[in-house]
């Protein structure tokens, strides 16, 4: 068996030929190149490394205790399911849509405080439509420049977080569908930053039908985390793993393992 050189341009047609959405392949996670990778049966060699190894579930299933481990597994979630898949601004899948958007410009998000803004900010979505309503998961990429005294500027590594948004249809305020969530979230994110809480827009009340301001939350997953070449550098403070943030990661990185699985599906 001849392996495959990887690149993005490979990977893409790979997972698109693979038609994983069909039944025509199924997908697993090779532990040692570190992606998912279409095969007809799980004892076949990865067509990339070649290890006949395989987790068939998840990478951190022995070792979900172990930090590093989901260092590595939110870093290589990232890269070999977020990263080759760039060059879309939205596509469907059988169950919503995964959404992308990028703005190269640099953006001062508080005025009070010049010295900070931030540019090449980047937003990935995996949506779901349930029963009961809508389910987006995100991941966000920026760059933070700092103006010291001087008017010396300072480009900061790369940061990464993940998020989440759930709106029940009773709490909706209306017909809104998820894309009008992520263009709010992107829109909100433009504005505040990456510590935005809030989703604010006009719907209306569900039982009196009468015209009201409309909130729903934004989860952070996770606090901040510089990327770096090879690795993420963040932390989950104890406070975030009270408030159930770590169930909210977990399913966000396994939402984001749906782009590979149904690339090229057509709608």
């Amino acid at each position: 068996m001849s392996l495959i050189e990887y690149s993005h341009k490979n990977y893409q047609k790979l997972m698109k030929e693979a038609e994983i959405y069909n039944g025509n392949n199924n997908c697993y996670f090779c532990p040692d190149c570190k992606r998912y990778v279409p095969k007809k049966d799980s004892s076949q060699p990865c067509l990339f490394c070649g290890s006949t190894k395989w987790n068939l579930e998840s990478p951190l299933v022995n070792e979900i205790i172990d930090t590093g481990k989901l260092k590595e597994y939110m870093f290589e979630t990232y890269k070999a399911c977020i990263e080759p898949f760039t060059n879309f601004e939205m596509q469907h899948w059988k169950n919503g849509k995964f959404f992308h958007r990028i703005l190269p410009a640099t953006i001062k998000i508080d005025k009070e405080h010049s010295y900070y803004h931030f540019k090449d900010m980047e937003l990935w979505c995996v949506s779901h439509h349930g029963i009961g309503g809508y389910f987006l998961s995100f991941c966000l990429k920026w760059t933070e420049i700092y103006t010291y005294q001087g008017g010396k500027e300072i480009n900061y590594p790369p940061k990464v977080k993940f998020l989440t948004v759930k709106v029940s249809h009773e709490e909706s305020g209306g017909d809104f569908d998820d894309e009008f969530y992520f263009n709010l979230t992107w829109e909100t994110l433009l504005k505040e930053g990456h510590h935005a809480c809030q989703l604010w827009y006009n719907g209306v009340d569900y039982h009196t039908e009468k015209k009201k301001d409309i909130c729903v939350w934004i989860h952070s997953c996770c606090e901040a985390m510089d990327k770096y070449d090879d690795k993420f550098s963040g932390c989950l403070y104890s406070e975030q793993l009270n408030k159930g943030d770590f169930t909210h990661l977990m399913t966000v990185l396994n939402d984001f393992t749906l782009i590979p699985r149904y690339w090229g599906y057509e709608y």
